[in-house]
């Protein structure tokens, strides 16, 4: 059997089928933390979030749940999480951004779409943090950028972040990485 299609049938089966392809956009007002994250991607392709993203002291090992959150409107905490070696795909927080004490964080793949921070920068005690490129299309930091305690990531790697960063607004604090 031999299927044809003319032009316009073409654009009429296009115009059916395609808007069905395009992913459902949803804005969810409130707070994600560790009580509600399993799941939070349910049925949504796309999802913003009218509040704080928090992910403390989970047994985690990577945040697969947020992996289609672009925007957040407060801050976004990733902290003491033992397990998580993986973060995920935020494009713009018009808050904070601290990931602090998470001794199996090695990069921030994932977070390379980020390119506005309203907040400050804070990436405090991630024992094994050696890479924190994915952040060099930052372009935009409100507040202050703390860089402290990485026993992992070089002193000059966290100095090329603070560099590729276009505008600054607050302190840049660099100290007690790895020489």
């Amino acid at each position: 059997m031999t299927l044809t299609a003319t032009a316009s049938r073409k654009r009429k089966i296009a115009t059916t089928i395609i808007p069905a392809l395009q992913p459902q956009v949803e804005t969810y007002s409130g707070d994600v933390n560790a009580d509600n994250l399993a799941g939070f991607w349910d049925g949504y392709c796309v999802r913003n979030v009218d509040g704080d993203v928090a992910a403390n002291g989970t047994t985690l090992s990577y945040l697969y749940d947020l992996r289609c959150v672009q925007t957040i409107s407060g801050a976004l905490t990733i902290a003491n999480n033992d397990a998580l070696d993986d973060v995920t795909g935020i494009t713009e927080v018009p808050g904070d951004v601290t990931l602090y004490g998470n001794v199996s964080l090695k990069d921030l793949g994932g977070l390379d779409g980020v390119t506005r921070i309203g907040g400050d920068l804070r990436l405090e005690q991630n024992g094994r943090l050696h890479d924190v490129a994915e952040l060099s299309n930052v372009t935009t930091l409100s507040g202050d950028l703390d860089i402290l305690d990485n026993a992992e990531l070089l002193t000059a790697d966290a100095e090329a972040l603070r560099d590729a960063i276009d505008s600054i607004g607050g302190t840049v604090t660099i100290s007690g990485n790895a020489p």
